[in-house]
């Protein structure tokens, strides 16, 4: 229960979405969402990736396995794109609705080898594409990662314990180049209780092959909570391309280790 808790928290944090029935009581997602856009200049390899926000919409026709889409990416492409795509018909993948578009032409640009993924479970939206063969967007809702287990070792590297209720979240504020961690579900011991963490405005950079990546050795101590979860050596690793996400820390002097998906696991 308590995941399915926090999967809706986590959703619901980032996502403005509605159901709906159409015609005929077919089952219809609306999604209005701020999606950020991770962008690579693939034809100059000493440029540093970008990343920023704009608001995108989807309609998804899970009765009919339909995805429309109104796409309005990132502004720093030299020229706004924005291009609309649909109806597209979604499959069924291992972990999500995957839908693909070989070509796009608007006005002024072509997109090309748009792919996306689709969750319906917990709304977790992603779409990336080429723009005019030069640019690579990466876009995904949020960066939630409910399906996770964290793995905590002693100061000996003994192993300790495990866990598959975490979940956690990173929010970057595009601007200033920093994100704020939170985690739910959080226990330091197999019999805490579990609570919620806030670890806000660490600085974050952007690698060319997909991924957003903090490194803090200094202590950091919890907006929402006391003194005894301080942590430190803290190493984030967002793959925005395989939809995961690592993070590990040491508190209390243990080491503790989480990895995330943001999908639906094949196995769950």
């Amino acid at each position: 229960m308590k995941k399915v808790l926090s999967m809706a928290m986590l959703a619901a944090m980032m996502l403005g979405m509605t159901s709906c029935l159409g015609n005929g009581d077919e089952n219809i997602q609306t999604l209005s969402i701020y999606m950020y856009n991770f962008v690579v200049d693939e034809n100059n390899s000493e440029s540093e990736p970008t990343l920023t926000q704009a608001f995108s919409g989807f309609e998804v026709n899970m009765s009919k396995l339909l995805v429309t889409g109104d796409i309005k990416a990132a502004s720093n492409l030299g020229m706004a794109t924005s291009f609309t795509f649909g109806p597209i018909d979604m499959k069924i993948g291992q972990q999500s609705y995957d839908f693909t578009k070989s070509l796009i032409n608007t006005q002024s640009q072509s997109i090309i080898n748009l792919q996306g993924s689709y969750d319906p479970g917990i709304r977790a939206m992603t779409v990336d594409y080429l723009v005019d063969g030069d640019y690579h967007v990466y876009s995904t809702a949020s960066y939630a990662y409910n399906f996770a287990n964290m793995k905590v070792y002693k100061s000996t590297d003994e192993f300790y314990f495990d866990d598959d209720e975490v979940a956690f979240e990173f929010i970057p504020d595009c601007s200033t180049k920093k994100l704020d961690l939170h985690m739910v579900n959080f226990v330091r011991t197999p019999n805490d209780v579990p609570v919620a963490l806030y670890y806000k405005s660490l600085p974050f950079t952007l690698t060319r092959d997909g991924k957003i990546v903090v490194k803090q050795s200094n202590a950091l101590k919890s907006s929402e909570s006391k003194d005894e979860y301080e942590i430190s050596d803290l190493d984030i690793v967002i793959d925005v391309k395989a939809n995961k996400a690592s993070c590990s820390f040491v508190m209390d002097e243990r080491k503790f280790q989480l990895a995330g998906e943001m999908f639906t696991p094949v196995s769950n």
